[in-house]
């Protein structure tokens, strides 16, 4: 619901309670990572480590702390404590495709994005495969290359049709001006989730809205 300030005081009364559990460290840094508050993120993920705590979400956080502070040996690190981990490797090998796509490095973003992939379509995860290539869809989209992001829409969409991957191929379509897929995705997604808070609240009003942008309906 966006309330940070809430959710970190949650998260420390948790912590409190019970300080061994990797999660309550994650979830608390990422939510005063929200808040800006970067420095207090850092020391409860240093506490974590002090307490020996590895999960792939504590991992995922203090990867993204090593980026905002620009630190690449951080983040090379981080990437190599995954490496006997394929599922875990495959999220960080995610996350720094868009590591790479923030610099402008496309080719390499979409190289460690199409890795990410396979590594999980090996694992026998297609619908975390596939929502790799639809985030890279996204970025493609973003940058005004709607024939790469297409590519990867489709193959996400031969590995799987979760929500996930509905959602940001809708997404993906509708920034790329491809109206007539968005409309069709938008409308599966829709009649596949018809309660679910962040689809009806966020997910499609932002795809509905993209439609409009493009249509030229911008008070819309």
């Amino acid at each position: 619901l966006g309330h940070y300030d809430q959710a970190v005081q949650d998260y420390r009364r948790a912590l409190f309670l019970d300080p061994t559990r990797g999660g309550t460290h994650s979830e608390l840094a990422t939510a005063l990572l929200a808040l800006s508050r970067l420095d207090e993120a850092s020391a409860v993920l240093s506490d974590a480590s002090k307490r020996r705590l590895e999960t792939e979400s504590l991992l995922l956080v203090n990867y993204r702390v090593a980026f905002l502070r620009g630190d690449d040996r951080a983040m090379a690190q981080l990437l190599q404590q995954s490496s006997n981990r394929p599922e875990t490797q495959a999220l960080l090998l995610s996350e720094q495709s868009n590591t790479e796509a923030f610099y402008g490095r496309f080719h390499k973003a979409d190289e460690l994005s199409r890795k990410a992939s396979s590594m999980m379509e090996q694992q026998g995860d297609t619908d975390s495969a596939a929502r790799f290539l639809a985030q890279a869809a996204i970025r493609e989209a973003e940058v005004g290359d709607s024939d790469s992001a297409q590519d990867f829409i489709s193959k996400a969409q031969k590995l799987s049709h979760n929500q996930d991957v509905i959602t940001l191929a809708a997404l993906a379509a509708a920034r790329s001006g491809k109206l007539s897929q968005a409309e069709i995705l938008s409308t599966q997604l829709n009649n596949k989730s018809p309660v679910d808070t962040y689809v009806q609240k966020y997910w499609l009003p932002t795809i509905r809205s993209e439609m409009d942008l493009k249509k030229g309906r911008s008070s819309k």
